[in-house]
């Protein structure tokens, strides 16, 4: 009896050693959040008025267009944030139940099947890590998303994610999108 205890001890403890080498180094190596506090692609060409100050951005991609935020009616801010994300205000970086509900989701179909990322999760993806669909990336998601909202303001984090998100197929940001779909720039 005393073997088994044993055996089952040790296999338990080999199994917190192996989670914790994994999560180290999933964790190691982190792209710095900071560089969020001024980010914007890189442009093929910038639009500035006449005291220099941005207006637009032309990038490689096929359809993308940088716009600042303040330029960008609040009707389409809420809308995308009711629709994305309905918690972005409450929330500090990730929605543990939004998470669990997902994870409880894709258990049941055996496979990444819904996803429980906040608007933070998704911006964190498209700028700073992979779109690979796995758990080591989901866990710098987490962590990163995280320290992303301890320095950038929740307007900063909707700015950059309305701007880097795919609306369509090589179509880039809500301005390239509303120009696609709707032939216009967003009413400011």
């Amino acid at each position: 009896m005393k073997k088994i205890v044993f055996s089952l001890l040790g296999l338990f403890a080999l199994c917190i050693i192996v989670a914790a080498f994994w999560i180290v180094r999933a964790l190691s190596n982190l792209p710095d959040v900071a560089v969020l506090k001024h980010y914007r692609p890189a442009a093929a060409a910038e639009v500035v008025d006449r005291d220099g100050n941005f207006l637009t951005g032309y990038y490689d991609r096929k359809f993308r267009i940088w716009v600042p935020i303040a330029t960008l009616p609040d009707i389409a801010i809420q809308a995308v944030v009711i629709a994305e994300d309905d918690t972005f205000f409450e929330h500090e970086g990730v929605n543990y139940k939004a998470v669990w509900d997902a994870l409880r989701h894709d258990v049941k179909k055996k496979r990444f099947a819904r996803g429980g990322s906040t608007i933070t999760q998704q911006m964190i993806k498209n700028v700073l890590l992979s779109k690979e669909k796995t758990v080591t990336r989901k866990l710098r998601e987490f962590v990163l998303a995280r320290k992303a909202e301890e320095i950038l303001t929740k307007r900063r984090i909707l700015e950059i994610y309305l701007n880097e998100v795919e609306w369509g197929e090589n179509i880039y940001g809500i301005e390239a999108a509303s120009r696609y779909y709707f032939e216009r720039t967003p009413p400011n």
